[in-house]
């Protein structure tokens, strides 16, 4: 079995696009989404119609929940300076849009041979908003990833992509669809993205020995239009356009 693995496409529906092509070509079994799919970004309807069409598993990010709950922003960490840029792309979502962002789930486990297990989540298998990378204490790690059985954890909100062992647990984080970062955000540092989408694909394979030879991970970088998200931003009224504007190639 191959699972096809996005996360982060924040309203960048090109990119999405090259990259949903891109799994195809591949012959994956399966799709999981791990979530933060409309906002930020100039195509958040277009995001939705095209995750919605593909019918796969969705993970609840912070900015999914965001949109369903605007009086927890502060708590699910949309900062004033982004704040704009969700009420913009709530304006353009409808009752339906709203179902469909309502039924994310929290996590998703999948049970595979041998009795090993994934657990797919957006920030950790507790909260969508904990940041979870493999350089970090395994004890901090494993507390995060407490009461949870598998032995593999994959995560999104990072932007960044890897595959790296620590402790007892593999943890992949497949980057991101449509705001790969080159340069994360920070107390006074502005996001820089990289110039392609990121997704992940793991292939399952019940006769390996070793968990790193029963999940094969595979990290993506898929080249797209980037002359086309220019020409679409220009025409667009998102008020935080002038960033993306920056980040053309």
């Amino acid at each position: 079995m191959k699972i096809a693995v996005i996360s982060d496409i924040h309203g960048n529906f090109v990119a999405l696009e090259a990259v949903l092509k891109d799994v195809k070509e591949r012959g994956c079994d399966r799709l999981v989404c791990l979530g933060d799919l409309v906002t930020l970004g100039p195509q958040p309807v277009q995001v939705l119609e095209a995750v919605m069409e593909e019918n796969c598993d969705c993970i609840m990010g912070n900015h999914d929940q965001a949109l369903l709950s605007p009086d927890k922003w502060n708590e699910l960490q949309i900062y004033s300076m982004v704040q704009p840029d969700l009420k913009w792309a709530m304006q353009h979502l409808d009752d339906r849009h709203y179902k469909f962002l309502s039924s994310f789930l929290p996590y998703k486990a999948v049970d595979m041979y041998d009795n090993y297990q994934i657990l797919f989540c957006h920030g950790s298998p507790k909260s969508n908003i904990q940041v979870m990378f493999p350089d970090m204490d395994v004890k901090m790690l494993d507390e995060m990833c407490d009461g949870f059985s598998a032995q593999a954890i994959v995560n999104g909100h990072l932007h960044c992509q890897f595959k790296e062992l620590a402790g007892k647990r593999l943890y992949i984080n497949p980057g991101s669809v449509g705001m790969p970062f080159k340069i994360p955000p920070g107390p006074g540092i502005a996001p820089v993205m990289h110039h392609w989408a990121e997704y992940a694909t793991l292939s399952i394979s019940p006769s390996g020995k070793t968990l790193a030879e029963k999940i094969q991970v595979e990290l993506h970088r898929v080249k797209y239009d980037f002359s086309e998200l220019k020409q679409i931003l220009n025409a667009s009224s998102l008020p935080g356009k002038s960033w993306w504007l920056e980040q053309m190639p």
